[in-house]
């Protein structure tokens, strides 16, 4: 363990510093928290041996691992470290919810990091405690179109969390925005505080959504949980001017963001189509 987290400190090579990362990244990851040197080059390291940190904690994974990732690189490093970085969350997305949200109470004096963790909330994927955390967000107005989209990006799965901390209980605007979110997601016109009807809805559906999300996670283990650009310029859009139409209206037509093809390149994504 020791020669080979050396030895990454010192290598120049690309594909020889990926092969003693991947080395690595087969330790356990509580045990690769404790080395010095890698918490090292997490804060002061170039960002292509940041970029290799990543890798090794997204293959060995663990509590500790995941938690190395959220603290040491959430909103921080380039473009592609934030890319490598949200795709290790994706794929240790039940490890990873609870420091993230952990993460976001500890920063309030810091929105840039929060709204940075609201995004990586959303690309996990994670819609149980993750789409609980989004929901009680929905009050606050600093943050809406964020939240809106990440919650959008968790797609059917988040229905629960929306019916029972959003129609069930929660405040006016939190209320209006759920049943917004809960019409466009599931394509119903249920009356915006009926809990009942919705609840019928995902009991009726419940399966159908689950094999729908088990069908992502396998295409997104598939292609090691890429994430992609185009799952960070999606938070650009301006969801909360489009409220005005009464109904889920986005100048494209609704398509799961889960569902599309991964990669910067792919022409199968919701805004080209629409």
């Amino acid at each position: 363990l020791v020669p080979l987290v050396d030895l990454l400190k010192t290598e120049q090579n690309p594909p020889v510093r990926d092969a003693v990362a991947s080395a690595l990244g087969a330790f356990d990851g509580a045990i690769l928290v404790k080395q010095a040197p890698l918490k090292d080059l997490a804060l002061n390291g170039s960002d292509e041996q940041k970029r290799a940190v990543v890798a090794i904690f997204k293959k060995a994974g663990t509590e500790p691992g995941v938690r190395f990732l959220v603290e040491h690189f959430v909103h921080k490093g380039d473009v592609a470290v934030r890319r490598e970085t949200a795709s290790a969350l994706k794929k240790h997305k039940k490890l990873a919810i609870k420091p993230l949200v952990e993460f976001f109470r500890k920063s309030g004096s810091r929105p840039d990091i929060q709204v940075d963790i609201i995004k990586y909330v959303g690309i996990s994927g994670e819609a149980k405690t993750g789409g609980a955390f989004l929901v009680a967000l929905l009050e606050f107005k600093d943050v809406q179109n964020t939240v809106l989209q990440a919650v959008r990006k968790l797609d059917r799965p988040a229905v629960p969390a929306l019916i029972e901390k959003g129609i069930a209980g929660g405040a006016q605007r939190t209320r209006m925005w759920a049943a917004w979110l809960l019409r466009g997601i599931t394509n119903q016109t249920i009356s915006s505080s009926n809990g009942a009807e919705w609840g019928k809805w995902w009991q009726l559906n419940k399966k159908a959504v689950e094999a729908e999300e088990a069908k992502w996670d396998k295409a997104d283990e598939a292609c090691d949980w890429l994430v992609d650009d185009l799952d960070w310029s999606e938070y650009d859009d301006n969801v909360v001017g489009y409220y005005g139409y009464g109904y889920w209206y986005w100048p494209w037509r609704y398509q799961s963001s889960r569902g599309r093809l991964r990669g910067a390149g792919s022409m199968q994504n919701f805004r080209i189509q629409g």
